[in-house]
């Protein structure tokens, strides 16, 4: 899952080094937002189910 979320910390890392070379405050607008949180919901559901007794298939 962490392939998945490189090119989004790719993408807030690009603008952070943009804004802090022109000394500008970042704006932090994310149209994609309800996407990432729910994708981070989905992250958190896993990590909790695969350490559950009924989640041992998910576990490597």
């Amino acid at each position: 899952m962490f392939v998945l979320l490189v090119p989004f910390l790719g993408f807030v890392w690009g603008q952070w080094l943009v804004a802090s070379w022109r000394a500008r405050p970042v704006r932090w607008v994310m149209p994609g937002a309800p996407y990432l949180f729910g994708f981070l919901a989905f992250v958190i559901v896993f990590w909790i189910v695969r350490n559950l007794p009924f989640g041992q298939f998910l576990a490597p």
